[in-house]
């Protein structure tokens, strides 16, 4: 086993192809950060228009109340059309904000125009405001402000503090695992095809221990990889001056450490926690798309059929996602849940448990499958 696992690295090292996968995987993180950079400059111009349409749309109101007004005094009328003009102003604040990118400036602009809103809520006067996740909005932002900490502008803004948790969930998620599927589909499949199947596997050594000796190769080269990467990320993060702290609160759901997300409203925890609840879901997420790729290569004994199948299935549940039928998908393997903040926000009825548990159990029987059908005696053949 051990012979096996050092023999993959030697190969890795003098493969060229291989060797490019695997120094991608490792800046995986820092291309990441570019394209969320690009994405941000773009978000934050849209969220600048937004605001301003809120700044339209209040200052209507404010002139209909006060064409109403000219027929006569009315103090319930007054107070509606004061609120709406707290809330014009506090809208325009922001959307001024989001134009020069006066991050400093943020957090506490963002409470002023949550905390407006909240003002028309409770006068009946906005009905389309989400409370209990406004609420937790405001708790974050002050906490911000209270701790000197600047609130991200855009859902694409990364710092040090939210890197893991922004780029270990969505798309990025997928591109991640299509690369990892790049670096690995032809760990078996290379065997079949090269025909040095007969002799690794006729001879004295064990077929399960080759078996965990090349899974333990990819699995270790993949998560070292990460791990360097995810390092790489934070040093180049706290280069440009992105840098956040740990103890920063962040929106999950009430109970997250729960199978099932049953439990309504939502909570703050600390970036710090949110991180690592992240980093434990990749890595199981990983070790079980690795298995799950040796089993087609086992099977189909073609690294190019291998890679073309798992290829169209990640394609598949990205297609799917969005259907009716998507939120049962779920609980079916956590590949469905590459949306992982969803998890974290209670959008879909998996817990964060239940996602960990799902990805060991498929590890498990992915690897007893494999193993069994490596052991199998008309594999090898005359």
């Amino acid at each position: 086993m051990k012979r096996i696992f050092n023999l993959h690295i030697k190969y890795s090292i003098k493969n060229k192809a291989k060797l490019s996968t695997l120094f991608l995987l490792s800046v995986y993180f820092i291309l990441a950060i570019f394209v969320f950079s690009i994405m941000e400059n773009s978000d934050i111009q849209v969220q600048s228009k937004n605001y301003y349409e809120y700044v339209t749309k209040y200052s209507l109101q404010v002139k209909d109340y006060e064409g109403i007004l000219e027929n006569g005094p009315d103090e319930e009328l007054e107070k509606s059309k004061n609120l709406f003009v707290k809330a014009s102003k506090a809208a325009d604040k922001l959307s001024s904000i989001y134009q020069y990118k006066t991050s400093k400036e943020h957090a506490q602009a963002k409470i002023e125009f949550l905390e407006a809103r909240v003002d028309l809520f409770n006068a009946k006067l906005d009905t389309e405001l989400d409370l209990k996740l406004v609420q937790q909005e405001i708790l974050q932002a002050k906490s911000r402000v209270d701790n000197n900490q600047l609130l991200e502008m855009s859902m694409y803004t990364i710092t040090s503090s939210n890197m893991l948790s922004k780029l270990l969930s969505g798309y990025s998620l997928i591109a991640l695992l299509i690369l990892i599927l790049l670096c690995n589909y032809g760990v078996f499949s290379s065997d079949f095809e090269n025909g040095i199947f007969k002799q690794l596997y006729s001879s004295e050594i064990n077929r399960t221990k080759v078996f965990t000796g090349k899974l333990l190769f990819s699995i270790t080269s993949t998560v070292t990889l990460l791990f360097v990467g995810t390092g790489l990320g934070k040093l180049i993060l706290t280069l440009f001056s992105k840098t956040g702290s740990f103890n920063e609160l962040v929106i999950v759901n009430q109970n997250i450490y729960s199978f099932i997300n049953n439990t309504d409203g939502l909570r703050l925890i600390s970036s710090f926690e949110r991180n690592i609840i992240t980093l434990i879901n990749t890595i199981l997420l990983v070790i079980m798309f690795l298995s799950l790729v040796h089993l087609f290569s086992i099977v189909t004994k073609s690294a190019s059929t291998t890679l073309s199948i798992l290829f169209v299935l990640v394609l598949s549940v990205i297609l799917l996602n969005g259907l009716e039928i998507y939120n049962y998908l779920t609980y079916t393997n956590s590949l469905f849940n590459y949306q992982y903040n969803n998890i974290l926000l209670k959008e879909v009825s998996v817990g964060v448990l239940y996602n960990y548990l799902s990805s060991i159990v498929y590890v498990f029987v992915f690897t007893l499958v494999s193993v069994y059908l490596l052991n199998k005696q008309d594999m090898v053949g005359d």
